[in-house]
């Protein structure tokens, strides 16, 4: 194949690998960006997005057949998505990486209850403590389930994980 003849050549050259990495991380922030004000679908919102981009070389593909075309706008919607998609799990790996922080107390916060709801706790508590027919782990877990149940509707809230911060993960 000649130079210049639309080959390998030019399919392998640097410049054409700057459409998809651009493309890619347009779609990225469009779409993290979309998805943390509107709280929309991000694999769903990423994927048009894509489409998007891939929509515009729909007309640089004009003189190929139709059929070609519809395969180019598959394909280059795929490789968008998929280098947005790969960017934004990288950077989610290296924020949670960053600001992953191990948490392991004894104590726990008290919550006010009235002590109707803190006694029935504590026997709970204790009878499953005393139950020959669970193993360890069982008792760990039936204890914590307890716990958990006892608190407050507020406390729960404030325990449940928030995922703040531009990269999230991507869910359809």
């Amino acid at each position: 194949m000649a130079e210049g003849d639309g080959g390998l050549s030019e399919f392998l050259h640097a410049k054409s690998m700057l459409t998809p990495g651009a493309t890619g991380g347009a779609t990225l922030t469009i779409t993290n960006t979309l998805g943390n004000v509107f709280q929309l679908p991000l694999g769903i919102v990423a994927l048009l997005v894509s489409a998007l981009f891939a929509a515009l070389l729909w007309a640089v593909t004009e003189s190929a057949a139709l059929w070609q075309r519809i395969v180019f706008f598959l394909l280059n919607t795929l490789i968008i998505f998929c280098v947005a998609m790969g960017s934004n799990t990288a950077g989610l790996k290296i924020v949670q990486g960053r600001t992953q922080q191990a948490s392991f107390s004894l104590l726990t916060p008290a919550y006010a209850q009235n002590s109707e709801t803190a006694d029935r706790v504590v026997r709970d508590v204790e009878s499953i403590a005393q139950n020959p027919s669970l193993t360890s782990e069982e008792k760990l877990n039936e204890i914590t389930l307890e716990l958990e149940a006892a608190k407050p509707a507020s406390a729960q809230r404030e325990s449940e994980p928030r995922n703040k911060g531009f990269f999230r993960s991507w869910g359809f």
